[in-house]
């Protein structure tokens, strides 16, 4: 009998792959049930990975038992939760990184009432979406499991991981070797969660914006990609969250490439709508009254158009800028 019953796993880009060649090699009578997210979530990923392996796949559906044996896959448009009743939990609660499903809340919920018992594991993918989560994890007595950059298609969001130190690196098809032995490992004691963990994943679980005491965290001069609201920072394992009033959340490369995003749009939006009007001057200098009008018009359109032009190539200089720093993490839990 395994003294560990629970494996949860995310990734995003390149993360249904790295998940396919995980399911290759688990045997069929892994003694866990496995919770899964991939993002951006799709209607077939179940459908995708199910005959990857041994183990039937299936996509989650609120309320289902745990079983060993069993690969739950997070639907669309829903947080895949590990509930405290050891069930399924499907969440509506706001977006996590701009992303529902999101990788975080599966591995926070499970750091919250299952760590003792749980190997985590982060596959492929972009930015920063599951480090809080697999930090949590490992504080609170998970296991802890990382896919080797040089194997993932998308080496950034595990280059992060590996610098908190988790208990396993390995290709994905070494994770699957190594699994069993990590699930075998002895379970430890349970641990009572950090109150803002307590805070963070109540909220989850009841489709909630605030806690029980309304926000909380520190005020950051900082508004919210998504929503323009106030936000507040909340540390989580040695990880920086921020989360606003709505209950938009994001870790701070998430945050950066929303900032970008909106940025971008908006350089775009203004050097559009400044050569329209350019095209605008350009049309009334044409059927001008007099000279003088013609000339003011004309000037008008080109530096107009200089002005789009300019913002044009500062959209472009912008968009080259990489976020993806890979900055010095606490490591995950105790472990080596």
């Amino acid at each position: 009998m395994s003294d560990r019953d629970l494996v949860v796993v995310g990734g995003s880009l390149g993360a249904l792959e790295a998940a396919t060649a995980l399911l290759a090699g688990l045997p069929g009578d892994l003694p866990a049930a496995v919770l899964m997210v991939i993002t951006p979530a799709r209607p077939r990923d179940a459908e995708a990975l199910d005959g990857a392996g041994p183990l039937p796949v299936v996509p989650a559906t609120h309320g289902d038992a745990l079983s060993p044996g069993r690969v739950y896959v997070a639907p669309p448009d829903r947080h895949l939760l590990v509930g405290p009743d050891n069930r399924v939990h499907l969440s509506k609660a706001p977006q996590y990184h701009r992303l529902r499903p999101a990788i975080d809340p599966l591995m926070l919920t499970a750091a919250r009432w299952a760590a003792h018992r749980t190997v985590g594991v982060l596959l492929s993918g972009v930015f920063d979406d599951g480090i809080a989560g697999l930090a949590a994890l490992g504080l609170h007595g998970g296991m802890t499991a990382v896919q080797h950059p040089d194997d993932a298609a998308y080496p950034d969001l595990p280059g992060v991981a590996i610098r908190m130190r988790p208990d396993h690196v390995a290709p994905a098809t070494g994770l699957a070797v190594a699994l069993p032995g990590l699930l075998g490992t002895p379970a430890s004691t349970p641990v009572d969660p950090d109150p803002v963990l307590t805070m963070e994943t109540d909220m989850l679980t009841h489709d909630t914006a605030e806690g029980p005491g309304g926000q909380f965290g520190h005020p950051v001069p900082v508004g919210c990609p998504d929503c323009g609201g106030g936000m507040h920072r909340v540390d989580i394992a040695g990880t920086i969250r921020y989360r606003c009033h709505v209950g938009h959340a994001f870790a701070p490369h998430s945050m950066l490439a929303a900032q970008g995003e909106n940025v971008e749009a908006g350089l775009l939006t203004v050097a559009s709508t400044l050569r329209d009007r350019a095209e605008i001057y350009r049309q009334l200098a044409a059927r001008a009254d007099t000279a003088a009008d013609a000339d003011r018009y004309r000037d008008a359109a080109r530096e107009t158009g200089k002005t789009a032009a300019t913002l044009q190539d500062l959209r472009q200089q912008l968009s080259s800028v990489l976020p993806m720093e890979q900055p010095e993490r606490e490591r995950v839990g105790h472990h080596g």
